[in-house]
């Protein structure tokens, strides 16, 4: 067929060249995005913002917004069976419940992935506690709390990895406990699950920096 203005004709090779063009383009984009998300290793839950905690402070971001696009859950890239979660925080040095809307000697949320993993401070005795939970049956399950000690007043930065049974903590690069579980954790990590940040009126008091969420279990290099 002719176009009547540019003379020039038209034929069924044309229109298949055309087509293909589009199909490639659009196949290109999908794969883009696909490989994009596959290969994203982290998502930045706080920035370099040195976030002072109020009790008014919590953040919420549903896990199908983090993982994104087609990627389905963070271990289906062969990287191992686990995740990481690294933050600088900085510990006020309080006493009492002061400045508190619950009790100082509850548990203070830093992130909570669903019901497990969760990590808390504990300001009465100055500690990190990372909270999992295991089955080594399936009508029992285990909750073990590991302990960390922490330092007032002082910005540290932290690493927890969770890679299948092993679940290594580091404070400035330093690995400070090493453990073992009875069995691999379970980890609340399919796109129905809000990570959670801090927690109204249930904050520790101190500040919050550069926290990440890592999609596997890293080293010490790749943070």
């Amino acid at each position: 067929k002719k176009d009547s203005i540019s003379g020039y004709s038209f034929n069924f090779s044309d229109f298949a060249v055309i087509a293909v063009i589009i199909i490639g383009f659009a196949l290109f984009m999908s794969y883009k995005n696909l490989f994009t998300n596959f290969n994203k290793k982290k998502y930045v839950l706080i920035a370099d913002e040195n976030l002072k905690l109020d009790e008014k402070f919590q953040r919420n971001v549903e896990m199908g917004s983090i993982l994104g696009g087609q990627k389905q859950n963070f271990n289906d890239d062969g990287r191992g069976f686990g995740l990481s979660v690294s933050w600088e925080m900085k510990l006020d040095n309080v006493q009492g419940n002061k400045n508190w809307n619950s009790k100082y000697d509850k548990l203070k949320p830093i992130i909570k992935i669903g019901n497990t993993p969760t990590i808390h401070v504990n300001h009465k005795d100055s500690t990190i506690i990372i909270t999992l939970q295991y089955k080594d049956n399936p009508l029992y399950s285990h909750n073990p709390q590991i302990e960390i000690p922490i330092f007032t007043s002082k910005t540290c930065k932290y690493l927890v990895v969770i890679n299948g049974r092993r679940v290594n903590i580091y404070v400035d690069e330093k690995l400070v406990k090493s453990v073992y579980l009875g069995n691999v954790p379970h980890l609340d990590i399919g796109d129905d699950v809000v990570v959670q940040v801090g927690e109204q009126n249930n904050n520790f008091q101190g500040t919050l920096n550069n926290m990440m969420l890592y999609y596997h279990p890293i080293d010490l290099d790749t943070m």
